[in-house]
C-alpha cells in the first residue's frame, strides 16, 4: 500500500506501507539493516519513504489520492491544486511523478478537495468562501 503526506514547506513524501509480519521473511543483512531510506515502525506496519518531491512553494493543506490511484491532488496556500500523474508509482525505473495539471480559480488558500467515486471530477473548498467543481 502507498500513502502520501505533506509538510508546511510544500514537500510531499510518498510512503510504502508494508506488513511487518510478511516482511520479516524477506529481510536479510545486518541487524541494523542496509537501507539508508528513513523508516518508521509501529504495530505490525512499517513505513518507508520511496519518493519525495516539491509540490508547491507554500503550505500544503491537503494531499489526496484519487479513488483509481492514478492521480495525487495537493491543495495549497498558494491558491492552487496540483494534480500529479502517479501511473508509474512503485516502478523502479519510474521518473519522479509528473505534474499533470494545475487547477486555479480560488482567491485564497485551498483548504480541501475531494474526488468523485469514479475519479472523473473534483470539488475544492477555499478560505475565499467558495467551492469549485
Amino acid at each position: 500500500d502507498m500513502a502520501c503526506v505533506a509538510n508546511n514547506h510544500g514537500d510531499v513524501f510518498c510512503l510504502d506501507i508494508t506488513d511487518e509480519r510478511s516482511d520479516k521473511n524477506k529481510e536479510s543483512g545486518s541487524a541494523e539493516g542496509s537501507s539508508k531510506t528513513p523508516a518508521a515502525e509501529g504495530g505490525d506496519q512499517r513505513l518507508k519513504i520511496v519518493h519525495s518531491f516539491r509540490a508547491h512553494n507554500k503550505y500544503i493543506l491537503k494531499c489526496l489520492f484519487s479513488p483509481n490511484q492514478k492521480i495525487l491532488a495537493t491543495a495549497s496556500a498558494d491558491w492552487t491544486i496540483n494534480l500529479w500523474n502517479t501511473s508509474k508509482c512503485g516502478r523502479p525505473d519510474a521518473e519522479p511523478w509528473s505534474l499533470w495539471k494545475t487547477l486555479q480559480g480560488h482567491n485564497r488558500w485551498v483548504w480541501d478537495c475531494a474526488f468523485s467515486a469514479d475519479s472523473a471530477y473534483m470539488v475544492s473548498a477555499s478560505s475565499d468562501h467558495t467551492a469549485k467543481l
